[in-house]
């Protein structure tokens, strides 16, 4: 089962969260990082040697950074949903919102 390690509130897990629950799948969140801990343990260094959220664990593949984890889970989860199969198809959300953009104007 596929494990969300991170704090659902946190900026960066959102999107994983949301990936997940459109594409429809089971998880089981970990909550790691802030109050919550965990990442200073071997398990989770296991997981993300960089020991920051989000990351998860698919089965015995591990992965993190945000957009990463949303990437993979649209490509092996979402086909033709989120995920096109051929430059042609539709749709391509996973392009359209996943790409890189300023979180805030600095001066």
């Amino acid at each position: 089962m596929l494990e969300i390690w991170g704090r659902p509130y946190s900026s960066n897990v959102i999107p994983v969260i949301w990936t997940a629950n459109e594409l429809g799948l089971d998880y089981t969140l970990q909550l790691a990082g802030g109050s919550f801990g965990k990442l200073d343990t071997p398990e989770f260094a296991q997981i993300n040697p960089n020991r920051m959220i989000p990351a998860i664990r698919d089965g015995d593949f591990a992965l993190w950074e945000s957009l990463a984890i949303v990437r993979y889970l649209c490509n092996k989860y979402g086909a033709d949903y989120l995920c096109p199969t051929s430059p042609q198809s539709a749709p391509w959300q996973i392009n359209g919102w996943s790409g890189p953009r300023p979180k805030r104007l600095c001066p």
